[in-house]
């Protein structure tokens, strides 16, 4: 009896113990759900600090100074602005007076579309210079001179992407552009590599002894 006695005592202090475990545990919790419910309070109405529209308007003009150096020609680059729901490029539109953010969808040129790409990505990479950003400041190109975009866009585009070298950060770009266009573009700034024929080749195996 004794000792069937003493075994219940025991459960019960090993529950006692748990449960303020457990305590200490929800204290924690309800003091950081507290903070972080201080800090959603002190949030601007459309969800975006300070910090945060500074980084977009940082953003959008690398893009229009991108657009520019490109040679982009379906709006002016200064129409082009950022969705602050999404950051999605959006083209600034003037209907009776009134100036509208718009989709851009088919009214932007195939080249043109990909030298928005080149203007988004490589502005990203200037705003991670600037700013604390999620960004591991590595960006990858494959063949980024298509849809018959001019030679002179692209090397424009190369000579922009050379620059990242400079603040610790890489481009990969694979282009089928000539090794001496190339060199002659970017000189020393950049890491050029030639490979004879097809990077990707199968494999010569030796024949069967």
């Amino acid at each position: 009896m004794f000792v069937r006695l003493q075994a219940f005592i025991d459960r019960l202090k090993s529950i006692d113990e748990l449960a303020n475990s457990l305590l200490d545990e929800l204290r924690e919790i309800a003091a950081e759900w507290a903070l972080e419910t201080n800090n959603l309070r002190q949030l601007p109405a459309d969800e975006l600090t300070v910090a945060d529209k500074r980084k977009i308007e940082h953003l959008q003009t690398a893009i229009r100074r991108h657009l520019e150096r490109y040679g982009f020609r379906s709006f002016q680059p200064g129409e082009i602005s950022l969705s602050y729901d999404n950051f999605r490029p959006l083209v600034l539109r003037n209907d009776k007076g009134e100036t509208l953010e718009k989709e851009i969808n088919f009214e932007m040129s195939a080249s043109d579309a990909i030298r928005l790409k080149w203007a988004y990505y490589l502005s990203c990479m200037e705003l991670l210079r600037d700013f604390s950003v999620n960004h591991p400041g590595l960006a990858i190109f494959d063949e980024p001179g298509q849809q018959e975009v001019e030679s002179s866009s692209l090397f424009e585009f190369l000579r922009s992407a050379s620059q990242s070298a400079q603040n610790g950060q890489q481009v990969l770009v694979s282009t089928s552009e000539t090794y001496e266009a190339v060199s002659t573009t970017l000189g020393d700034s950049a890491n050029i590599v030639s490979f004879p024929g097809f990077i990707l080749q199968p494999i010569e195996t030796g024949s069967a002894g």
